[in-house]
């Protein structure tokens, strides 16, 4: 199998899909470490990282579209109910993912040109990114449900009294 971007939307859905949510939240500690250590350049090289990761919902949300059907026809009832729910909710908070990397690309430009303003901008698109991430991430929530019924709640799937690691220790006497 070779890699490229002519791949099932369903596929690169399920690729790209951690960029918008974990990419962004990894960029986001690097603003605030740059923040925090007042260095010009960490500052104007995170303002970019977040808007490239923000900008990665536009792909993530178009394959998501794009693959739709195809997950539905799959999917079993409530999957499919938590596929819509998912959809919908993705495509409510994408244009707060869009308005984080327009500002955190003027942010990177307002470093460079305006340094003492960099301060000001970081943050405002801080709280952009994190107010971006809180929809990301109820929106991911149940983009995971739909194919996992254990992650759904009340699933009978994973029992809920059984420590996390029960099975390691029962499959190793065996």
């Amino acid at each position: 199998m070779t890699f490229g971007l002519a791949q099932p939307p369903e596929y690169l859905h399920a690729l790209l899909n951690h960029l918008p949510i974990l990419g962004l939240a990894v960029a986001l500690l690097a603003l605030g470490s740059a923040l925090l250590s007042k260095h010009r350049a960490a500052i104007a090289g995170s303002l970019l990282l977040v808007g490239l990761l923000a900008a990665s919902a536009w792909p993530v949300i178009a394959s998501g579209a794009s693959a739709y059907d195809r997950i539905r026809v799959i999917s079993d009832p409530e999957g499919a109910a938590l596929l819509k729910r998912h959809m919908v909710l993705a495509e409510r908070w994408a244009w707060l993912y869009y308005v984080t990397a327009a500002i955190a690309l003027a942010g990177a430009i307002l470093a460079w040109k305006r340094p003492k303003w960099q301060n000001g901008a970081a943050i405002t698109v801080a709280l952009f990114a994190a107010s971006a991430l809180a929809g990301g991430a109820a929106a991911a929530k149940l983009g995971g449900q739909v194919r996992h019924a254990e992650f759904r709640p009340g699933s009978a799937l994973v029992p809920h009294d059984v420590p996390a690691a029960h099975h390691l220790r029962h499959d190793a006497r065996h």
